[in-house]
């Protein structure tokens, strides 16, 4: 990465220099190059655009690019990328400086990403669902995302034609197959080159939506999967008005939970809104009621995964070993993270996702489950234990109060994360009993009114001729 200003004014003239003599009689992208003398005079700052876009420099020195201008007139511009004149040399005797480490302006970009303006497409011949999803990675294709696919099996039949679009690479194709054999799994920049309108789009992410209303702006046709409206995905900020946004303008949506569309409503987010709650499967398991001295915390230590407060959970972690001798502590749930060691008498083990049935046999073998989750978004883990019959530490949030966790089952434990000490906690859980089963579905999920196939098919006629 190139670093100062000054002094790299007349390298990088060399530089220029030389690549316009390695790539004499060569044409970049078809597009002819312009004289050196050009691109000096142009009122464009090459070494701070090089400095800012590392990977533009790298293009350069590789001969791909004549100058960072070059890149930026046939893309930069396109791709919102920081560029600077040399106004600010002029008006304030300052030079432009971009500043990396604890300083970087990483906010300084667009809200969302700009895509092409909808374009008016043929009708397709056959019946055409599109869908729209992040990535498709088996690190972390599991909870929404498998829900998602697991939920979509008999709506994938609905359809002659159903293309999966994927916004990150790499592409794990094959993780599709088993809940939809016809699929065509492509990159979202394909979506550009598509002839025919989709009868349905289906969406995962409100950061996917400029790809979404280039087929429908009006967004009638269209379903938003909601399954990132959690303060730790985007903590209080313009990310988070943007998921809210989504959330008010999405005229279908497919929901968790009827905790979560409450907590919707009583924020404002729903009113002329179509929503179907998608109810989790919470699956209750045998239990050995013989306490063994074993403790399962849900452990998500990844910068995106903030709302699962693993700072807290190895806080409490410390706190409980040093009060405590011979208990075995599992921290579960890192997207690729192991590593176990101990402290005080006590073994802790911090481990990645578990295979369902040795996750299975590790849970119910616990005397306590600590699921924590900071969002409108309630979560699963916790009340699949406590239905099983663990004693379950889960926090209480906004609308999700201690009253209402506790009418969802006997077993759970409320925490106040603000007014409460979670290793505390831990040890009130530890004298609760095990083994007796306790969950109010109806609280948690609520009752669904008519049937997935029919809020499809109810949004695929949407002012359809």
């Amino acid at each position: 990465m190139l670093k100062g200003l000054g002094n790299r004014i007349s390298s990088l003239k060399q530089e220029l220099q030389i690549n316009i003599l390695n790539n004499k009689n060569k044409r970049i992208f078809g597009k002819p190059k312009k004289a050196f003398s050009e691109y000096l005079n142009e009122d464009f700052d090459e070494l701070f655009y090089r400095t800012v876009h590392p990977d533009v420099d790298q293009a350069i020195m590789l001969g791909q690019f004549e100058s960072g201008y070059h890149h930026y007139k046939l893309f930069g511009h396109t791709e919102n990328r920081l560029w600077s004149n040399r106004l600010i040399s002029q008006q304030f005797r300052l030079e432009p400086k971009y500043p990396h480490g604890m300083f970087e302006p990483v906010n300084a970009s667009l809200c969302s990403f700009t895509k092409p303006s909808s374009k008016k497409l043929q009708q397709s011949p056959q019946s055409f669902l599109v869908v729209i999803i992040a990535h498709l990675q088996s690190k972390v294709f599991y909870a929404g995302y498998l829900s998602f696919f697991k939920d979509f099996i008999p709506v994938f039949e609905m359809f002659d034609r159903v293309v999966v679009a994927v916004e990150n690479e790499p592409l794990e194709q094959l993780l599709v197959e088993p809940f939809c054999k016809k699929a065509e799994v492509i990159c979202t920049q394909e979506l550009y080159n598509f002839e025919f309108q989709p009868d349905l789009v289906v969406f995962l992410s409100q950061q996917l939506l400029p790809h979404v209303k280039y087929f429908s702006p009006d967004l009638k046709r269209v379903i938003y999967y909601c399954l990132e409206f959690e303060a730790g995905f985007f903590p209080l900020g313009a990310e988070y008005v943007g998921s809210e946004r989504v959330i008010a303008e999405s005229k279908n949506l497919i929901i968790s939970t009827k905790l979560l569309k409450e907590n919707l409503v009583h924020k404002g987010l729903l009113r002329k809104n179509r929503v179907f709650i998608s109810s989790p499967e919470i699956e209750v398991f045998d239990v050995d009621a013989q306490k063994k001295n074993k403790i399962l915390l849900y452990y998500r230590p990844e910068r995106f995964n903030t709302r699962n407060l693993p700072e807290l959970i190895w806080d409490a972690v410390q706190e409980f070993c040093k009060r405590n001798k011979h208990f075995e502590l599992y921290l579960v749930g890192t997207v690729d993270t192991r590593f176990s060691f101990s402290i005080h008498g006590n073994d802790v083990y911090v481990l990645s996702k578990l295979p369902k049935q040795e996750y299975t046999h590790l849970i119910s073998a616990c005397d306590v489950v600590v699921s924590l989750i900071y969002s409108s978004h309630p979560g699963v883990i916790a009340y699949q234990a406590a239905a099983s019959g663990i004693p379950t530490i889960t926090n209480i949030f906004e609308d999700r109060d201690e009253n209402c966790l506790q009418k969802i089952s006997s077993n759970i434990l409320p925490y106040d994360a603000v007014h409460e000490n979670l290793a505390d906690k831990i040890e009130a859980a530890l004298k609760m009993p095990k083994g007796i089963r306790s969950f109010n579905k109806a609280l948690y999920a609520g009752e669904q009114e008519g049937s997935l196939i029919e809020f499809i098919t109810q949004t695929v006629e949407i002012d359809k001729s």
